[in-house]
């Protein structure tokens, strides 16, 4: 199997830079057109023709159209970032006239006799 290489488009004219079917090329073919993120490509002639050609242009790694840089490190703070908090703690209401009194205000069943 052909090694796998991010490629994207060189220039922003909007044509197509590269189309290529081909067996080892991750879903069997590869598309490159103007202004399209980077996709995943064989390493196959007609790639290494369009490298060569300056159609396209081997990039960095992508994840789902996001350019990906490697991450620059955080200063040291000496501080710990904070963990979930407790849940405020609910103090009792008044749940309004009905609402946890039975049916009918606390007078019980209709027609049932107190």
């Amino acid at each position: 199997m052909a090694d796998l290489i991010w490629i994207g488009p060189a220039k922003a004219d909007g044509r197509v830079s590269l189309w290529e079917r081909n067996p080892e090329h991750p879903g069997g073919e590869v598309w490159v057109g103007s202004g399209d993120p980077p996709v995943l490509a064989a390493r196959t002639r007609e790639v290494e023709k369009a490298l060569r050609e300056g159609r396209i242009v081997e990039t960095a790694h992508v994840t789902r159209g996001v350019w990906l840089a490697e991450p620059e490190p955080l200063p040291p703070t000496g501080e710990t970032e904070p963990g979930p908090q407790p849940p405020a703690e609910i103090a009792p209401t008044d749940p309004g006239p009905g609402i946890g009194r039975g049916l009918a205000g606390g007078k019980g069943q209709k027609g049932a006799k107190a």
